[in-house]
């Protein structure tokens, strides 16, 4: 199991190792949201992104797994990557740890009651507030088929779009550093989510990558048509 404890202790080896590291923002618990660049500051940029949903928190150890992959390889890059190994990390602390890391007595019971009254929080997707980040993104918001409009483990959309820390920093972020291309990991279905309302000019560009993409991973390409809020 990747834990946060886990996260830092490879974000301290990083910085060690004289890799870029910093912070683009914090959760709605006030914990630092890390990230790790490597390569060079060009306008060939790329964000990788992982453990947007709690119960998918190997996603992180995956992100952070390919940082020590280009590290250890000395992989020469043309441009450079932004990788944000653990967005959702009071989530993500929540599934793994349960309430023991919930200090505030009205929030405990919030969480315990959104979930049914049960303290095991392993299944959940959302964040400390109950929202679903994934689909709390200014993006078509509120109208895809399986959101919600209440708090929830997962697929609540929250209260306005960007209403969540997390979802607005890295929202901030990707602005910041100018990222052509983003790729947020998830852990079900061997596919490839690549269309989602371009306009015609950047169609085309966008089928090239998700193709080669796929001929590398052998995950089928789907397009993104019924929801909503999305990363």
């Amino acid at each position: 199991m990747y834990r946060y404890v886990d996260l830092l202790g490879d974000i301290e080896r990083f910085k060690k190792a004289g890799v870029e590291t910093g912070v683009i923002g914090q959760t709605e618990s006030g914990f630092d949201i890390p990230y790790v660049f490597l390569g060079k500051k060009s306008k060939h940029t790329l964000l990788v992104v992982g453990g947007t949903h709690a119960r998918e928190h190997i996603t992180c150890k995956l992100v952070s797994e390919q940082i020590y992959e280009y590290l250890l390889d000395e992989t020469e890059l043309s441009g450079g990557i932004y990788f944000i190994p653990m967005l959702n990390i009071d989530g993500v602390r929540l599934c793994q740890e349960g309430l023991d890391f919930v200090t505030d007595e009205t929030r405990r019971d919030f969480l315990r009651r959104v979930n049914g009254g049960s303290g095991d929080f392993s299944l959940w997707k959302a964040n400390i507030n109950a929202v679903d980040i994934n689909v709390n993104f200014n993006a078509h918001w509120g109208t895809g088929e399986q959101n919600l409009f209440f708090p929830a483990p997962f697929n609540y959309v929250g209260r306005h779009p960007m209403s969540e820390k997390e979802t607005a920093a890295l929202a901030e972020f990707t602005k910041k550093i100018g990222a052509q291309f983003t790729i947020s990991y998830h852990c079900k279905g061997e596919v490839i989510y690549w269309r989602y309302f371009q306009d015609k000019g950047r169609l085309w560009r966008d089928y090239r990558f998700a193709r080669f993409v796929s001929a590398h991973t052998g995950y089928e390409l789907m397009k993104q048509t019924n929801s909503a809020g999305r990363v």
